[in-house]
C-alpha cells in the first residue's frame, strides 16, 4: 500500500510544502503549496502555519512520513531550532 509523504521547508516568511505518494523507489508529487510563516507571531504562529499547512495538503490520504527542513541549526538533544 502505498502512502503520502510530506515534506515541508521552513523558511523566513514562507513555508513550502510538497506532497509525495508512493512506495520504495517509486513517488510521485501529487502537490505543492507555500504559505506565509506567521514569524511576525513568534514560534508559537510558526508552529501553528506548519502543522495547518500539513494538514491542508495531507488530508486526502494515509500519512506515512512527514519531513521538515529548517534554516540553521536544530539541536537534537533539546528539540530546537538555533
Amino acid at each position: 500500500m502505498s502512502g503520502l509523504h510530506i515534506g515541508l521547508d521552513l523558511g523566513g516568511t514562507n513555508i513550502k510544502v510538497a506532497v509525495l505518494a508512493g512506495k520504495g523507489d517509486d513517488f510521485e508529487i501529487i502537490a505543492t503549496d507555500s504559505a506565509e510563516t506567521g514569524a511576525a507571531g513568534g514560534p508559537d504562529s510558526v508552529t501553528a502555519n506548519l502543522i495547518a499547512t500539513a494538514r491542508e495538503v495531507g488530508q486526502s490520504g494515509q500519512l506515512q512520513t512527514l519531513g521538515l527542513g529548517v534554516p540553521g541549526h536544530f539541536d537534537v538533544d533539546t528539540g530546537q531550532i538555533l
